[in-house]
């Protein structure tokens, strides 16, 4: 199987999942392969209704290097004709077969694609990671503990989120160290040139604003240390996170619990709620939303609450809590505050 099947899948996940632009670019670029093909950038910006950053941004997000790449990847799979019945076990899948049927479907899929260490990774086992022969092996915080023992298997590297340097600062590190594998340092430095604007465009917004920085978990809420997974609201965007003068808010893991009274007292022009039930699953167990609970009688009296400044992070709840420091983590990040703070 060709590997730029991954490209497909990917577009038709961003078609289904994705909003406005983005889903609007890949529902055109699967609908019309082949006069993609031969296709300029701009004509393509103006066949979607986009615009020229906009389409160029989209491919950056898909880790291809030019709009010239992506059309050879493009030419080579609509000519192979042998990966468009393994696509339709994953794009065309039958709505009326069993769970089951489905799951199995998926997994020969997958298996046909790559090997993925990373669940067999957290759980310990060694002897699987072995047996993939990896050339190396990249891991973060959560797997510092097994370091010793992965390094025994390959080279390994380790990368991580200094919250003193911040989370764009780290990612830009994370990137770079990656890149410098593979030879793609130009790349990462044209990324990170794309990214400031936008930065730089947000923070014009809560530059020394009082925010609220908070984690909702299992029907309660936490405030957060400006080191959590909501440091580039505080760090890098310049706002006053007033939630650090709230008990030991430097030591809680899911935030500092506070009343909301305390709450009302600190008076924020902000809140930034991170949902960490939706992120963990646990909001399909029972929990109640984390708006239900948040936006009570007391909260409504604030401005914060009658300006419509309370955000929440609720849709990319997993990627906010899980995987700050990568690049296509801090973008999404960054879609996420500009649908909220510039629209």
């Amino acid at each position: 199987m060709s590997k730029n099947i991954l490209y497909i899948v990917r577009l038709e996940d961003i078609r289904k999942k994705s909003r406005g632009s983005d889903s609007k670019i890949a529902d055109y670029i699967l609908s019309n392969r082949r006069d993609v093909a031969n296709m300029t950038l701009m004509e393509l910006a103006d066949s979607t209704k986009t615009g020229y950053a906009t389409v160029c941004r989209f491919f950056k997000r898909l880790g291809i290097s030019g709009f010239k790449e992506f059309k050879k990847i493009f030419s080579e799979e609509t000519e192979n004709t042998d990966t468009a019945p393994d696509l339709d076990l994953v794009t065309n899948i039958d709505t009326t077969l069993d769970f089951d049927e489905v799951k199995k479907r998926i997994c020969e899929y997958s298996a046909s694609i790559v090997s993925n260490c990373g669940r067999l990774i957290s759980s310990g086992d060694l002897e699987k990671v072995a047996a993939c022969e990896p050339d190396i092996i990249f891991i973060g915080g959560r797997l510092s503990s097994v370091y010793a023992d992965l390094e025994a298997l390959a080279p390994v590297v380790y990368l991580e989120v200094d919250y003193e340097k911040g989370i764009v600062e780290s990612t830009k590190s994370n990137a770079q160290t990656i890149a410098s594998i593979f030879g793609k340092e130009a790349e990462v430095d044209a990324l990170f040139t794309d990214f400031q604007p936008r930065i730089d465009n947000l923070k014009k917004v809560l530059n020394g604003k009082d925010v609220l920085l908070g984690m909702y978990n299992a029907n309660a809420l936490g405030l957060m240390d400006t080191k959590s997974q909501l440091n580039l609201i505080a760090k890098e965007l310049g706002a006053n996170n007033l939630g650090e003068t709230v008990g030991e808010v430097e030591k809680a893991t899911h935030g500092e619990e506070a009343s909301w009274e305390t709450i009302i007292t600190l008076n924020p022009e902000y809140m930034f709620i991170l949902d960490r039930s939706t992120a963990t699953g646990a909001a399909e167990d029972g929990v109640m939303g984390a708006r239900e609970v948040i936006e009570n009688d007391l909260i409504k009296e604030l401005d914060v609450y009658k300006d419509g400044k309370i955000v929440y992070f609720i849709e990319h709840a997993n990627v906010w809590y899980t995987s700050t420091g990568g690049v296509k983590a801090l973008d999404t990040m960054l879609d996420d505050l500009e649908e909220a703070l510039l629209k």
